[in-house]
């Protein structure tokens, strides 16, 4: 027996193969078309065939497995969703940082002294600076009155002359001056 160099195969069966490849696919004969294969009641294998039967559970299967990969995008959607929003969430290192300045500003504006630090040293008022939703502008309206500035003072204060009702112009002066002083 002699073997092909191509392949490595024997005559007999090179030329069988080369009998299959004319043939085409085992039972059609060559140079005729395929014909389509109807089903109907005649052709169709019954319920209780085996090939049927798992032909039915395979595709449970497969409508278990949709809907199980529907529930696992919509869980896979809802981890991007987190993941943004604790990435736009500060680090934990950030807001030691930003209560280590925050602290450090308190120290700092309490040991200077003035009405800030006594205001500050208020319970009230950091209470609706820090721990409240209350407007700033209601804050420094509060704060100001509480602790009017020379010139408020030189102006509306009771040092106001009974008589007239005129503010002494140099009283203005002094005010101003030294509300810049402090």
């Amino acid at each position: 027996m002699a073997t092909d160099s191509n392949n490595g195969s024997t005559e007999e069966t090179s030329g069988q193969e080369q009998q299959d490849q004319q043939q085409g696919t085992p039972g059609e004969k060559p140079g005729t078309e395929t014909q389509t294969l109807v089903i109907d009641d005649n052709t169709k294998l019954p319920d209780t065939h085996p090939l049927v039967k798992s032909l039915g559970t395979l595709r449970a299967e497969l409508a278990t497995g949709k809907t199980e990969l529907q529930e696992a995008r919509a869980q896979a959607a809802r981890v991007t969703q987190l993941e943004t929003e604790l990435a736009a969430r500060p680090t934990p290192e950030a807001v030691t940082t930003l209560q280590k300045r925050s602290d450090r500003l308190e120290a700092f504006l309490s040991a200077v002294g003035g009405p800030l630090s006594r205001a500050l040293d208020s319970r009230t008022f950091t209470k609706d600076l820090f721990e409240s939703e209350k407007d700033v502008k209601d804050i420094v309206k509060d704060y100001l009155r509480a602790n009017p500035t020379a010139t408020s003072q030189a102006l509306g204060g009771g040092n106001q002359p009974t008589g007239g009702g005129k503010q002494d112009p140099n009283d203005l002066i002094r005010a101003a001056f030294n509300g810049t002083k402090n």
